[in-house]
């Protein structure tokens, strides 16, 4: 341990870095298109289509980016009939 935080946890997350984006906000969704341009992998976990309105859906991300390797992890599936709803 090193303080708080475990040493296991310190080596696995190693050279991390981490950045907020609000995406309804227009320069902080560009710079998520931005990222994602030149990204190896892009993980996202909306639910289906969330993130085409801010042009970082699947085929967004792979007309700039062919190389990407996109990961939809979502806990509404993966199709959208029925209609996902999200819980409360």
């Amino acid at each position: 341990m090193r303080g708080d935080v475990s040493t296991y946890y310190l080596a696995v997350n190693r050279n991390k870095r981490s950045l907020v984006l609000d995406l309804k906000d227009d320069s902080d969704a560009a710079l998520a298109r931005e990222l994602a341009a030149r990204a190896d992998v892009v993980i996202e976990n909306f639910k289906p289509g969330g993130l085409d309105r801010y042009g970082l859906g699947h085929e967004a991300v792979r007309s700039t980016n062919p190389r990407v390797v996109y990961a939809s992890i979502s806990a509404f599936g993966s199709q959208a009939d029925p209609p996902c709803r999200a819980t409360t």
